[in-house]
């Protein structure tokens, strides 16, 4: 299986990221192939997973339902004030996007940045 994590630090890439992602699903699936996905936002790039957002709401519920996972940096958060309640359900936090991003590299996940 292959495993991909893309990199979100800046809230306008939002739709680049959804559009990576959906490009690489259907490359996927076309050959017979599984992937895990997952979206680290740090940084602004948390803002793009906030509650109430109309801007790719439905592109983000799309990935959502293909498994993709939206992991938020706490410490972005803490920096913005912002807590796991202004955010959309699915996203998890954890404790930093650096470590989250050395984890997933050390552990063989591609790395994207858009």
């Amino acid at each position: 299986m292959y495993k991909t994590i893309f990199h979100l630090d800046e809230e306008e890439k939002i739709t680049d990221v959804l559009r990576n992602i959906n490009n690489l699903l259907q490359d996927m699936e076309s050959e017979g192939e599984k992937i895990e996905i997952e979206v680290l936002a740090n940084s602004n790039g948390v803002k793009a997973f906030k509650k109430n957002r109309d801007k790719n709401r439905d592109k983000i519920k799309n990935v959502l339902e293909k498994n993709v996972k939206i992991a938020l940096c706490n410490n972005s958060l803490k920096k913005l004030e912002l807590t796991k309640e202004d955010f959309i359900d699915e996203a998890f936090i954890v404790t930093s996007g650096v470590g989250e991003l050395t984890r997933k590299q050390y552990n063989e996940w591609a790395y994207i940045k858009p």
